[in-house]
């Protein structure tokens, strides 16, 4: 179940100044009891008589317009288009919508953007969301609801074609393998959504393909991240080993003490540089390829830590959004617990990237969408992408 806010707002035309006689309302049939509720108080307390039309939000804005009521109704906020034609908008409340499916439909977790893309047509079949191969049959409410119109509406990014995404990348990696004459491929299996994407497409790519779980420090390293780790791994066939981390990061920190005061930074990025270290090692003694697995929008912010997970010989996902990453993963019935956890390097107990960010993945991934983000969401953004354009530079050469 989604639940998607939008404001309820009491439009009227502009210049009206009545006080006698009469107030006609018309539009939004949500706004029924709120309206009511008001209109009758009002009525008790003035003595003028007070009506109420349900016609459906889009009828409520046009009324007012064309001077046929006082007030119009509508469960969406106003267009620009409709402010300009001289409508002002009063927040009254906020309603909650609901999107419901039948319980033997096994979809879950749908974003408000996949939601826009059934509404809209773009999608029209429950296996394109991980459900079972069924047409979408929507009961919802009239054209010109605003209720209706609140998804209709939502921005709809463009949907990749995750068939040809997949065999592209998929070729793509065979490809490096034969011009490399590696062997095999290792990647870190943090039980992540990049990881598991791609553990997915090197499998697929190279039977040859391990997966290393390297937990550090952290408690869920041990618990949740290596069992939703094994999950995929199982799923997929993906050989897995372990290599546990903590002493080594303990024995570091106690010789590195001693040529410096390390600060929280120097303490922070200890554990990805020595994951970096040990998939570096099995590679080089087995002759494999190392696998990025970091993504488009935590590369633009610099979220990855440099000579950490941010050093690799190829990464088949870095062009991919988060909100790509989780639709590819849909698409590949990628298992729940993945899907549904809260991202987190796991780089200490309690950690979520979007706390630690300062952002969530939707404002970031909209921004980079070309959407509307607010000024807030906007201004940290860019403040992270100019902090961190040293990390995607590369090394700087004398020439």
């Amino acid at each position: 179940m989604m639940v998607a806010v939008l404001a309820l707002s009491m439009l009227a035309g502009c210049g009206s100044t009545k006080t006698t006689g009469s107030v006609a309302t018309d539009g939004s049939t949500s706004m029924e009891k709120v309206i009511g509720a008001l209109g009758e108080a009002f009525q008790n307390e003035t003595g003028i008589s007070f009506t109420y039309n349900s016609t459906g939000s889009g009828s409520g804005i046009k009324a007012v317009q064309e001077g046929r009521c006082d007030i119009g109704l509508s469960s969406r906020t106003l267009k620009d288009e409709e402010k300009a034609s001289g409508l002002s908008g009063t927040v009254l409340a906020y309603d909650g919508i609901a999107i419901i499916v039948i319980p033997e439909n096994p979809v879950a977790d749908l974003s408000v953007e996949t939601i826009a893309a059934i509404y809209t047509g773009e999608i029209t079949n429950w296996s394109e969301v991980g459900g079972k191969d069924a047409e979408i049959v929507l009961i919802g409410r009239e054209a010109g609801s605003g209720t209706r119109d609140g998804f209709e509406s939502t921005p709809v990014p463009r949907m990749r074609d995750y068939q040809k995404e997949f065999e592209n990348r998929v070729s793509f990696i065979r490809g490096l393998l034969a011009e490399s004459g590696a062997d095999g491929i290792v990647y870190g299996n943090s039980g992540g959504k990049d990881s598991a994407l791609v553990g997915i497409l090197c499998k697929a790519a190279c039977n040859n393909t391990i997966g290393i779980i390297m937990p550090c420090a952290s408690k869920r390293n041990y618990n949740q991240d290596a069992e939703d780790g094994l999950t995929v791994a199982k799923q997929y066939r993906i050989e897995t080993r372990t290599v546990d981390l903590t002493p080594v990061r303990e024995i570091a920190i106690q010789q590195l003490s001693a040529a410096a005061d390390l600060n929280s930074a120097a303490l922070t990025n200890l554990a990805p540089r020595l994951r970096m270290l040990t998939l570096y090692a099995v590679a080089a003694s087995e002759n494999r390829l190392v696998a990025g697995t970091g993504n488009r929008s935590e590369a633009y912010v610099g979220y990855f830590t440099k000579w950490g997970d941010g050093a690799h010989d190829f990464n088949p996902v870095s062009d991919l959004t988060v909100t790509e990453i989780y639709e590819f993963l849909h698409w590949l019935n990628a298992p729940a617990c993945i899907i549904k956890k809260a991202p987190s390097a796991g780089l200490f107990d309690g950690q979520t990237d979007e706390l630690e960010m300062g952002i969530t993945y939707n404002e970031l991934d909209a921004y980079l969408f070309g959407e509307t983000v607010s000024d807030t969401a906007k201004q940290s953004i860019q403040r992270m992408h100019d902090k961190s354009e040293h990390k995607r530079e590369g090394i700087k050469h004398y020439a």
